[in-house]
């Protein structure tokens, strides 16, 4: 368990953890100009924040390094920035054939600098991604919420498998 604090750090991940906070937004693990976390198989980040602060060149928050990952998942996590000095920056970067989770994840990300923020993204191979009960806000005018160059498999679920609406 992580007690609340800031945490500028990158915390090396080992297989079979469960890493949970003490509460969301009390729980800050940050970077300026590195990764923040480096995803290996079967772990699960629980209930908080992991934050870029005023980077200086474009970064990767959350990566799987290019390195199969399965049985990962992002559950309560904030992505957050202080601002992206203009540069365009990857919150999750898949670029393996990866199985990632994201549940009741949030983010909200306003720059006025309009980088291309990518919240979610895969490249060069099909990740499995699943997205259940997030809340994401990106408002840039070249951001992406969800960006995939290839064609991977892509799970979207709010309220158990129906969207609002009963759509």
């Amino acid at each position: 368990r992580i007690h609340s604090g800031v945490y500028a750090e990158a915390p090396t991940l080992q297989q079979f953890v469960y890493l949970v906070g003490d509460q969301r937004d009390s729980v800050i693990i940050q970077q300026t100009d590195a990764t923040v976390l480096t995803l290996v198989s079967n772990v699960v980040l629980d209930s908080l924040t992991v934050t870029l602060v005023t980077p200086t060149a474009a970064r990767n928050v959350i990566t799987d390094n290019a390195v199969a990952v399965t049985g990962v998942t992002l559950r309560n996590v904030n992505f957050a920035i202080t601002t992206s000095g203009g540069f365009a920056h990857r919150f999750v970067l898949l670029s393996a054939i990866s199985t990632v989770t994201l549940d009741r994840c949030i983010s909200s990300i306003t720059d006025g600098a309009n980088p291309a923020i990518h919240l979610i993204r895969n490249d060069t191979a099909a990740a499995t991604v699943t997205i259940q009960q997030c809340i994401f806000t990106l408002n840039t005018t070249a951001g992406f919420v969800i960006f995939s160059n290839v064609a991977g498999t892509w799970t979207l679920r709010a309220h158990g498998d129906k969207f609002p609406g009963g759509a």
